[in-house]
């Protein structure tokens, strides 16, 4: 209002930034990309267990009930960059 904007913001920064930790963007991005969780695994050097905790953890911030449709709304809808971004 004092004529100071801050929006769009910072345009490297995805808009769930503040939200997710850089691994769950990561795991949102590749899980969009069709890569299978053993894959996610070994692409990320985690564990299965730290895999499905990150993914409870993105449904639980998002409130989405699947891991696919928040992937696919968060990049339909802008909300990721894509890799290398």
């Amino acid at each position: 209002m004092r004529g100071i904007g801050y929006y769009p913001g910072p345009a490297d920064k995805p808009p769930y930034a503040d939200l997710l930790i850089d691994r769950e963007i990561a795991i949102v991005r590749l899980i969009h990309q069709g890569i299978s969780r053993s894959e996610i695994i070994k692409e990320l050097g985690i564990s299965e267990m730290t895999l499905k905790k990150d993914v409870n953890s993105i449904l639980n911030k998002t409130g989405f009930d699947s891991i696919m449709d928040f992937a696919v709304y968060a990049a339909v809808n802008n909300l990721i960059l894509p890799a290398g971004h």
